[in-house]
This record gives C-alpha cells, sequence and structure tokens, in this order.
C-alpha cells in the first residue's frame, strides 16, 4: 500500500494501530479497514479507520455481525456478500456496513474465542 494513506485514530494517534490495521488489509487485499473495540457492556465502537469514513455506530454484543463471525471465523468478503449473499448464511449485515460503497472491503473479526 502507498504511504500517503489516511490513518484517523480516535483519542491519541497510535502508529502501531495503523500498522496493524494496514496488516490485515493488505492479508486480503483491501484498500483500507477499521479497527473496533470493545467498551464495556455498550458493544464494539470504531477506534480507528483507514482509507474508509468515520463510523459512528455501536455494533451490540450481540447483533448479527458478531455472531455470524464468531461463529464462523470468516473474513467476509463485501463484493461477494451483494454477489452471492446465500454464501454467508445466516449473516444478517448491519446497515452500516452495506452502505459502504463496492471497493473490496473486507472484514475480519479478531473477537473470535479460540
Amino acid at each position: 500500500m502507498a504511504e500517503d494513506h489516511a490513518c484517523v485514530v480516535r483519542g491519541k494517534c497510535n502508529h502501531h494501530t495503523e500498522l496493524c490495521i494496514r496488516a490485515l488489509a493488505e492479508l486480503v487485499e483491501s484498500p483500507g479497514g477499521a479497527l473496533w473495540l470493545r467498551r464495556g457492556g455498550d458493544g464494539f465502537v470504531p477506534a480507528a479507520e483507514l482509507n474508509m469514513a468515520l463510523a459512528t455506530s455501536v455494533e451490540p454484543l450481540d447483533g448479527g455481525l458478531a455472531e455470524f463471525m464468531n461463529r464462523t471465523g470468516w473474513v467476509i468478503d463485501l463484493d461477494e456478500f451483494r454477489a452471492r449473499p446465500e454464501a454467508y448464511l445466516g449473516f444478517d449485515a448491519p446497515e452500516w456496513l452495506v452502505s459502504i460503497p463496492p471497493r473490496g472491503w473486507s472484514c475480519r473479526c479478531p473477537t473470535r474465542k479460540r
């Protein structure tokens, strides 16, 4: 990825946060990504984004995205999901996720229990 990409971090900017997002994005050949962190019992909140609009949503701990990703451990290819939703049986995509413009985005869950 080019070095001119913008990483927006809420609170204190952390170079390691940007490196983590870049590394995961490159693994799945995505132009960017976001880091979501669990905040108490409220759910997952966006902590940093790379090459995408700032998200304002809170993803519930028991929401469709968290449930699907914890159950499957899958990387969600949004372009594939749009073209073949039947491949993601049982996935109830939140509106903020499906509203991301098609660009080769993928979503990976770092919270899967081992």
